[in-house]
């Protein structure tokens, strides 16, 4: 079998093809190692907060997108840090809806730090939450964030209710998530938080579906299905495979009995490590 003979011309510009494209190769080698480094850099920043004392109500630093960036820190002492820092600036942000409804995020973030550990301290906190969601809400009604934050933070507070009052929460949660979701279709955690309310919903045992019937003219219902929607469209929306939200499709599946993909989303869960998502 004979080879087939190329010309000079062609060699060479086979020789400049090849040429170029090391060059291609090796500079989308150096924009991945700038994204990479870039990262890095954005994680040490997050994980090592300025001095309270470096940052006050008229620093340049303190706009909405630096505590966003701060916010996305997962450390327990970041989240505290933030805490004491925007306490310090909410008396002159009290009329500021944009910063009411992220010190509700930051307070609710902040009680998350002791889940198990202190659940007096918890509740207060969570309790806080809801004061900074309701006076953004007092604000601006019609903002999807501040109806976001009034879902979550009221959401928060059925730890510590009786039923009769975890059921009245369960109507305003679901109240102020739709009207975030009609502000904000596009929010991937405004529908992972409808998916758990429609899980709860649906898991309510027939004992509570009685005492909710003689409570509530209409009472709460959903089903899984409707729960594994959301939870569907949220991981749609999410960019980053979230732990939490894959291991509510499995226990969706497993309800409806799709053994085999809840098996899927339960092998795909346990390779994901355990976060807390940017909320």
């Amino acid at each position: 079998m004979s080879l087939p003979l190329f010309s000079r011309r062609e060699l060479v510009a086979v020789k400049e093809e090849l040429v170029q494209l090391k060059q291609t190769v090796a500079t989308l080698r150096n924009e991945v190692i700038a994204d990479y480094t870039a990262e890095a850099k954005s994680v040490e920043s997050v994980n090592n907060l300025p001095d309270l004392d470096d940052i006050n109500q008229h620093n340049k630093h303190l706009t909405y997108e630096y505590i966003d960036f701060l916010l996305a820190s997962e450390r327990p002492e970041t989240r505290e840090r933030m805490y004491l820092l925007l306490n310090q600036h909410a008396d002159f942000h009290k009329d500021d809806f944009e910063f009411l409804w992220r010190f509700a995020r930051c307070t609710f973030l902040y009680s998350q730090n002791f889940n198990d550990v202190d659940e007096e301290k918890k509740r207060k906190l969570c309790f806080e939450a809801k004061k900074y969601a309701y006076k953004a809400l007092e604000l601006k009604e019609d903002d999807a964030n501040v109806q976001k934050w009034c879902a979550v933070t009221v959401g928060a507070l059925s730890d510590f209710l009786g039923f009769k009052y975890k059921l009245q929460n369960g109507f305003t949660c679901r109240e102020h998530i739709l009207k975030s979701l009609k502000l904000n279709p596009d929010d991937w955690f405004s529908h992972y938080i409808y998916g758990r309310w429609c899980f709860t919903v649906a898991a309510l045992s027939w004992v509570e579906r009685k005492v909710a019937s003689t409570l509530f003219e209409e009472p709460p219902i959903a089903t899984y299905e409707e729960a594994l929607t959301e939870f569907l469209e949220a991981e749609r929306l999410q960019p980053i495979a979230w732990k939490e939200n894959m291991l509510y499709i499995a226990k969706c599946h497993l309800q409806m009995g799709n053994n085999e993909m809840a098996h899927e989303y339960l092998n795909a869960a346990d390779a994901i490590p355990v976060t807390s998502a940017e909320v």
